[in-house]
């Protein structure tokens, strides 16, 4: 038969040479044929090729020539693992290799290159994590790895130098010296947390808080910061003339503006009962028509006002409330009809202003 033709090793006839019709001065041309074909179908294999195999370590152990394109699966349970490189000149620039963490343990794996040969410009790799893979190519005097996250990873581990690129540029992470630049956005950086760094706080130290109004306090980031809201004292109240303070309930009673004590009494059957008040301790039913209040805290002196109302169910005769007496801590309060006679009236209605 006539010499076949081929490229490659797919176009070869496995059922070629047929024997009885070729002619045995055609076999130089065959092996011419089949060296053409290899060498077209491995134009650079210039170095043994091996195909992809597997290869289980648990403890140290050192990449060698025949590691080439293997998968290391490193189980570092009983503690870290090193898979030491055998040096980039002896391996070739054609040498590569993958390495995948398979166990669950805080023990790393670390990939560390000959004397001072680098990977990625590092000293070692280190996967951390389960199922964590890095993919490493030789280049005859360095090496370079491609390091693939994988779901559940706690950590990405990039060399010095290391960028992380987000949308083409948008925002750019850049590490350098132990610190990470952040540039690209226009409009600065959002972080639903203040960012740490060895369990404290990152602040923005060229940012100041300034208090204003009745706060006092504050300053630049680069440090804790107080801001102080002074409560006012019974003096402040009194004086009313404060704008640097804040009224808190305990001292709101002070102000001139405020009332100091008040109560409703009502009456039934000629006999009164307290029905609410604001600092009053008890009444005292003195007789017809006669009512002693009792103040809880006193007035600081029997100066100050006592505002009274008297009233009735049913207006059959004009009824006056006068202040029979008054102190520092009490009121008697009297109510008349134009007879004038001592007359209970339905409800007490009192109030007290003043200085206490």
């Amino acid at each position: 038969m006539a010499l076949e033709t081929a490229t490659y090793v797919s176009d070869l006839v496995t059922t070629n040479p047929i024997g009885a019709t070729d002619k045995r001065s055609q076999g130089d041309d065959h092996l011419r044929l089949l060296k053409s074909v290899l060498k077209a179908t491995f134009p650079i294999a210039s170095a043994p090729f091996y195909f992809p195999h597997t290869l289980a370590k648990a403890a140290t152990y050192t990449i060698v020539a025949a590691d080439d394109n293997t998968w290391v699966y490193v189980d570092a349970t009983a503690g870290a693992v090193t898979l030491n490189l055998t040096a980039a000149a002896t391996l070739g620039g054609r040498f590569r290799f993958n390495v995948m963490k398979i166990d669950s343990s805080a023990n790393t794996v670390t990939i560390d290159p000959a004397g001072a040969e680098t990977v990625n410009g590092a000293a070692t790799l280190v996967l951390g994590s389960r199922y964590k893979v890095a993919e490493l190519f030789c280049t005859g005097t360095a090496w370079y790895a491609c390091a693939y996250m994988q779901a559940g990873d706690a950590s990405l581990l990039l060399a010095s130098g290391g960028v992380i690129n987000f949308n083409s540029g948008d925002v750019l992470i850049t590490h350098s010296a132990n610190t990470l630049a952040f540039t690209g956005a226009a409009s600065g950086y959002t972080f639903d947390v203040a960012p740490s760094v060895g369990g404290s706080s990152v602040v923005l130290s060229s940012r100041t808080l300034t208090a204003a109004g009745i706060v006092t306090g504050g300053g630049t980031l680069s440090a804790d910061r107080t801001f102080t809201v002074t409560a006012a004292t019974q003096s402040d109240q009194e004086t009313s003339s404060s704008t640097t303070v804040a009224v808190v309930p305990g001292v709101q009673q002070f102000h001139p503006s405020a009332a100091k004590c008040w109560a409703y009494v009502t009456v039934s059957g000629g006999t009164p009962t307290l029905a609410t008040s604001y600092n009053i301790t008890s009444i005292t039913d003195v007789g017809v028509g006669d009512l002693t209040i009792t103040i809880a805290t006193d007035f600081s002196t029997a100066n100050w006002s006592s505002v009274s109302i008297g009233g009735a169910s049913v207006i059959t005769a004009t009824r006056t409330v006068l202040v029979l007496a008054k102190a520092a801590g009490s009121v008697e309060l009297g109510c008349f009809t134009s007879g004038p006679a001592a007359a209970d009236p339905s409800e007490w209605n009192f109030v007290g202003n003043g200085d206490q």
